[in-house]
């Protein structure tokens, strides 16, 4: 009996041994050989950095409808007012205006409203909605994850989301620079719009003042 007891414990380790080999053999052979609650970390992380990436987008949208407005609103009332101020102008009469300062009023306008619709239309074209990666599609979770041929476990469903949301991340990053690009050449020509219309306007003032 003791002799038998004795044989039967390398066959028990034997048995133990290849269910640990078959055991690693099947977490290699899974697509999240890693620590379950890093890839669980790894996907809220990367879930976060598109909520960030969403907000900062809407933020620049919102800037860009504010500006927008502020261009209009800022054309229009100092449009105005120095257009119906250079109405009064005449290069006739007793003190007429010199036709080069009139050419000249008149070209800073031109020059201002053309400043004024290329900053608007850069404003505009911030606004339109684009192809943007925020969020994997409820479907696509079911087709390719939940009801495959193999379903996925819960590691390799965060480990793939994850890796899925990064790459989104880096084309929106790609994307958004340029955007904010684009918003910043229309900030410029709107602040340069604003100081056209003040130089015509004072201008206008000027030789209205000296006729």
């Amino acid at each position: 009996m003791g002799t038998d007891r004795g044989r039967g414990r390398p066959k028990d380790e034997r048995a133990a041994r290849a269910a640990e080999e078959e055991a690693a053999e099947a977490a290699r052979s899974s697509e999240a050989p890693g620590d379950p609650d890093a890839y669980a970390l790894l996907f809220s992380e990367a879930v976060r950095a598109l909520s960030a990436q969403e907000a900062s987008l809407d933020e620049l949208r919102a800037r860009a409808g504010t500006m927008l407005s502020a261009a209009g609103v800022i054309s229009a009332f100092l449009g105005t007012a120095t257009l119906t101020i250079a109405s009064g102008l005449s290069t006739k009469g007793p003190n007429p205006t010199p036709w080069n300062s009139v050419l000249l009023i008149y070209a800073g306008v031109l020059v201002a409203v053309v400043l004024m619709i290329g900053s608007s239309a850069l404003f505009v074209s911030l606004l339109p909605a684009r192809s943007w990666i925020f969020r994997v599609g409820t479907r696509d979770l079911l087709r390719d994850y939940i009801e495959a041929k193999q379903a996925a476990t819960m590691p390799e469903l965060h480990r793939s989301l994850a890796w899925y949301l990064a790459d989104g991340e880096a084309k929106n990053a790609k994307a958004m620079e340029r955007l904010y690009g684009r918003f910043s050449w229309a900030a410029v020509l709107f602040l340069s719009d604003l100081v056209a219309w003040l130089v015509v306007l004072s201008s206008v003032v000027i030789v209205r003042l000296q006729a």
